[in-house]
């Protein structure tokens, strides 16, 4: 595990952490992005040590603190309800810059 304060997510995890957060399946993604399976589940796995995530929601959680992910204001959609739930200032222990969106 990294943790790197410094890390910056590539365009192509970026757009991977995007269609997680609208509730794709890794299948979904490769096919959305012209990839294989194994690769999307290679470029989670990155994230999810850079960030010390424990699973996919948790990724989702760290990707937001860390300014990786915005969530819209206002949006129905059912994953950025439920981490506007739960992420809360005392919930990012150390917020990143944003990068990109």
């Amino acid at each position: 595990m990294s943790g790197d304060t410094l890390f910056h997510p590539s365009d192509l995890q970026l757009r991977i952490l995007r269609l997680l957060r609208d509730g794709a399946t890794d299948r979904a993604i490769a096919l959305r992005l012209h990839m294989g399976e194994r690769t999307v589940r290679e470029q989670l796995a990155k994230l999810a040590e850079e960030s010390e995530a424990q699973g996919r929601f948790a990724l989702g959680v760290e990707a937001v603190c860390r300014g990786w992910l915005d969530l819209e204001p206002g949006s129905s959609r059912t994953s950025d309800r439920m981490l506007r739930g739960v992420i809360r200032a005392d919930n990012c222990v150390q917020p990143a810059a944003k990068v990109g969106s």
